[in-house]
This record gives C-alpha cells, sequence and structure tokens, in this order.
C-alpha cells in the first residue's frame, strides 16, 4: 500500500475530530501548546509537507501521547517509508484506541497498522521489570516487563542490563514480517570467588605489618630474657649484698618487663595483620546489594591492654 497526497491528507485529518478530545486531555497551557501543534501538523499534512509535519506531531507527542497523535505520526511516517517508526505508533494507536471511536477509525488504523508491520521486523522482548534495553547501540528505556521493538529486516543486537546482574546479549536476524520473542532471564552479577579481584595493595600492606609486628616481638622477647638473666646473675653476684648493686639488678629486671609487655604487643599486632592478609586473600569478594546474595564481612579489632594484647575477629557469610 501506498500512502499518496490524498490518502495522507485524509489520513491526518482522522485526528481532526479528535483534536478537541486532546484538548480537554490538556491542563493548563499543555493543551494549547498540543492542539496548536496538532492543527499545525495537519496545515503541513494537507500541503504535502510530511518531515515538517512528523516534526509537529513528535513535539506534540513529546507533551502527551495519546492514540489520535499516534495514529497520525503513523501516517505521515508510512508516506515517509519510515516503517519502524510508523509501525510502532500505528501499533499504540491501536492497542490504546478509545471505546468511543468510530469503526472507521479504527479500520483506517488497523490497514495502515498492518501494511507497516508486514515491512519490519517484530522483536518481542520478555524480562523483568526495570531491566534498560538498548537495540543496536541505542537505549531504549527501562522494560516493565513485556517490550515490543519494530525494527528494519537484518541483524540486530539487544543488550539487557541491570544493576547487579550480568548484562545478556542477543543477537537476532529478522525478514520483513517476521517475529522474534525474546525471553530473558538475568543473572546475578559473578563475583571471582577466590577474591582475585581485589587489589594487591592491602594484602601487601598487612603482611609488611605482620613481618614488621612479629618481629619486633621476637626481637623484644629474646631481649627481655637476656635482661631477666643479666639482673638476676648481677643480683646473686652482689657479696656482700649494696643497695647500689641490688638497684642496678632490678633495674635490669624491669627492662626485661618492659621488653617483654612491648613484645607481647608486637606478637599480637603481627599476628591479627598476619591473619588478616590470609583471610583478605582467601574469602570471596562480597556480592553487590541487591542481588540476593549475601554480603560477607570480616573486621579486626586489636586489643592492648598493660597486661596483655591480642585481637578481637568476627566474620559473617
Amino acid at each position: 500500500m501506498t500512502l499518496t497526497p490524498t490518502l495522507a491528507r485524509l489520513a491526518i485529518c482522522v485526528a481532526c475530530a479528535s483534536s478537541a478530545s486532546i484538548a480537554m486531555a490538556q491542563d493548563g497551557s499543555s493543551d494549547k501548546e498540543v492542539t496548536a501543534l496538532v492543527q499545525e501538523a495537519i496545515r503541513l499534512g494537507d500541503a504535502g509537507q510530511l518531515p515538517q509535519a512528523q516534526k509537529k506531531l513528535l513535539e506534540a507527542w513529546a507533551i502527551k501521547k495519546t492514540f489520535d497523535i499516534a495514529a497520525n505520526l503513523g501516517f505521515v511516517e508510512s508516506g515517509l517509508k519510515d516503517w519502524p517508526a510508523a509501525a510502532e505508533h500505528l501499533d499504540y494507536a491501536y492497542q490504546t484506541f478509545p471505546l468511543n471511536g468510530t469503526p472507521k477509525e479504527k479500520a483506517n488504523i488497523e490497514q495502515f497498522r498492518a501494511n507497516a508491520i508486514s515491512k519490519t521486523g517484530r522483536l518481542r522482548v520478555s524480562v523483568e521489570a526495570g531491566v534498560e534495553i538498548t537495540l543496536d547501540g541505542v537505549a531504549r528505556g527501562a522494560a516493565s516487563s513485556e517490550k515490543t521493538f519494530f525494527v528494519e529486516p537484518g541483524q540486530h543486537t539487544l543488550v539487557a542490563s541491570k544493576a547487579g546482574k550480568q548484562d545478556e546479549k542477543r543477537d537476532v536476524s529478522l525478514t520483513a514480517g517476521q517475529e522474534a520473542v525474546l525471553n530473558i532471564a538475568m543473572k546475578d552479577a559473578e563475583t571471582d570467588g577466590a577474591g582475585s579481584a581485589r587489589p594487591i595493595w592491602p594484602a601487601i600492606l598487612m603482611g609488611s605489618v605482620a613481618a614488621v609486628g612479629l618481629g619486633i616481638g621476637t626481637g623484644l622477647t629474646v631481649a627481655a630474657s637476656g635482661k631477666y638473666a643479666d639482673g638476676e646473675d648481677l643480683v646473686a653476684q652482689c657479696q656482700p649484698p649494696t643497695v647500689s648493686c641490688a638497684s642496678e639488678g632490678q633495674a635490669l629486671i624491669d627492662d626485661s618487663d618492659t621488653f617483654q609487655t612491648v613484645g607481647i604487643v608486637g606478637f599480637g599486632v603481627g599476628g591479627a595483620a598476619a591473619i588478616a592478609t590470609l583471610l583478605y586473600l582467601v574469602i570471596p569478594v562480597s556480592s553487590p546489594a541487591g542481588t540476593g546474595t549475601a554480603a560477607k564481612r570480616t573486621q579486626f579489632v586489636p586489643l592492648i591492654a598493660p597486661d596483655r594484647a591480642g585481637f578481637s575477629f568476627s566474620t559473617s557469610f
């Protein structure tokens, strides 16, 4: 079916009688703007200026989506042989045709709709709500549950994406009048179970702290033992015992206690850092929020007191 200038003029006037209903459907200044745009589109259509008429109707469509604006867009786009756009708008007009519309108007819309659909491929996508659809590199918005796209015959690529989910890519080839149904099940985004996706620098930092802490703990423990032995030997050798000799021996023993306390702290911090390094490398990366997988959380809290040192460790899976 070819849209002749006469048919274009008659087709676009399908909405002439309902342009008042467009105005009534609007509020404030927008009703006047939509009515003016539609009337200007009708004038341009009567003059055979279909690209200009399409532009005005698209402006009206951006303000208010109604069946009659969609129908007129489809009529004009059929005249321009923009079949995917014509099929989309005429399908919308047909699906939302009002109960008080006339059979003649509906039949006219259905005739043009069938012709446009026969010249395009139809891609019906079934996917969970909130999934963003990209078709041939162009964002086509979020799908509620099922969405239909009209495309030129040929090869097409569709990508479904959603936060916390793996992108799903589908390649499909369609001929004129052919329909393809894509049922896409979104999967949770995968994480590396070995934790290799983590940056390595925290492990290096914690490993260095562990090495320094354990080294200090070992060195000071050995030094404390030597100080204590020297102090006891000095006190034992004080014959006869004197105040100065006893004080020197006790000072060595006190140094031994100080070294031992700091050494214990070194062991505590170094041990905690060593365990933290190991678990950082072993425990899987936490799943993103909203993926339905429980997050994993590990916490280390150093505990240092005058008479002891250590750490508190907790984790959740």
